[in-house]
């Protein structure tokens, strides 16, 4: 910018941050900007006019069941047979024998070792 033009005063300045302010002009049009997007939006509706979808009914599933039951007190359980307890039982009650397999060889691999 040349004297002349700042002694007269034929510039303009743009507006720049300082200290992390920003210039007024530009808060006030973001500002509006909002302003006017939330004009354009239809208006809401109060709580008391909403009206509200009906509630799923929710079955429970028998396993859900029957736990509400336990922790209500009314199911009636009794012991069940455990495959654990007979398995336990069956080692203390029979002697141990060791597990012996015998091996069939097949025709082809005896002449194969014969050979």
């Amino acid at each position: 910018i040349l004297m002349d033009d700042i002694r007269s005063r034929r510039y303009k300045l743009n507006k720049v941050m300082v200290d992390g302010n920003i210039p007024h002009r530009v808060k006030k049009d973001a500002h509006a900007v909002i302003l006017e997007f939330i004009r354009s939006r239809p208006p809401l509706r109060k709580a008391s006019e909403r009206k509200l979808a009906p509630r799923v009914h929710y079955t429970a599933t028998p396993r859900e069941q029957l736990l509400e039951s336990i922790k209500q007190g009314q199911a009636k359980l009794r012991p069940s047979a455990s495959p654990f307890k007979k398995k336990e039982f069956m080692l203390l009650t029979t002697p141990r024998r060791s597990k012996t397999s015998d091996i069939k060889m097949d025709v082809a691999i005896e002449e194969i070792v014969i050979n």
